[in-house]
This record gives C-alpha cells, structure tokens and sequence, in this order.
C-alpha cells in the first residue's frame, strides 16, 4: 500500500522532467550562447536531439503523457482503497491540480528561465531515450497518411524545420 504514493511521486517527478525538458530544448535553439556554455556531452545531446525536433518532442511528450496516466491510474487505485468508493471522486481533483500545476506549468515555467540548467539535466537521457524509441518514433507521424486516413500532406523536412524555427521564435516572446 505504501509503495502506490511512492510511485505515484515518482511518475509525476519524472513527468515534469520531461514537460521542463521539451520546453528547455525548444527554448535553446535560439539560445547558442547558452548552448555553448553547457559541457560537451550535454550540447551533443541537445543537438542530437535538435537533428530530428519532430521525435524528440513525440518521445517527450509521449512519455510525459504516459506517465501522467500511470500516475493517475495508481493515485485512483491507491485512493478507492484508502478511502473506499469515495476516493474515485476524491482522486480526479487531487491529481488533475498535482498534475496541471506541478507536472506541466511549473517546471515549464522554469525551464524557459533556466533552459540551460533544465538541459544539463535532461539531455542525455532523453537523447538515449530517443535513440532507443527511434524505430517506432520516427513512423507515428506517418501513420495515417499511409493507412489512408489523414488529408494532410506528408511533412517535409523543411517544415519541422519551420515548426521548430516558430516554436523558438513563441519562447523568445514569452522570455522577454
């Protein structure tokens, strides 16, 4: 019983690493003096990650959601049983505030102050994390158009590029 908040702490603890992570990463592209102060193997990382921003942000974000669903899932599980029928309803107000504050605007917030310390952090492992999820990461934004199902275009280097290039061009506005 006592290991289900201890898991749910840590899901949302990494939850928010990967939420600050995707917004460091994204705010560094236009940062190079930041990026040049950051050590070796943490700026290889970043641009690593910077190669292909499309699935280093699907990875971020895919393991950011799932982590959030688990972590619900066991707070609703750890709840039901220390509250009873109660703790269902109990579950859904706690974890949406815990999640929503402290998993997604906070470390968010932090990470466009202090992209370069967030970075340090988070790189190398979600540069790893993206070489090993690389595989099935790099065909999800394909997947519909190959079955048929989607009416957008096929995306094109040149417009992740843009995106990446909009996004950091949104962080700088909201830096200042």
């Amino acid at each position: 019983m006592t290991f289900l908040p201890i898991a749910v702490i840590v899901l949302l603890l990494v939850s928010a690493l990967l939420a600050a992570s995707e917004t460091a990463l994204f705010a560094l592209t236009r940062m190079e003096h930041t990026r040049e102060r950051l050590s070796q193997p943490v700026r290889d990382a970043v641009l690593q990650l910077m190669k292909r921003p499309l699935e280093s942000l699907i990875v971020a974000i895919g393991f950011n959601e799932a982590c959030n669903v688990f972590a619900e899932c066991l707070a609703t599980i750890f709840f039901l049983t220390w509250l009873g029928p109660i703790g269902g309803y109990v579950s859904v107000p706690v974890m949406f505030a815990l999640v929503l504050l402290f998993c997604d605007i906070t470390p968010k917030t932090f990470a466009l102050g202090f992209p370069g310390g967030i970075a340090t952090i988070t790189a190398r492992p979600l540069a790893s994390l993206t070489e090993i999820v690389h595989p099935v990461a790099k065909y999800l934004p394909h997947m519909k158009r190959h079955r048929g199902l989607s009416r957008f275009p096929k995306p094109s280097s040149n417009r992740c590029c843009a995106w990446a290039r909009a996004w950091a061009r949104l962080s700088r506005r909201s830096v200042r």
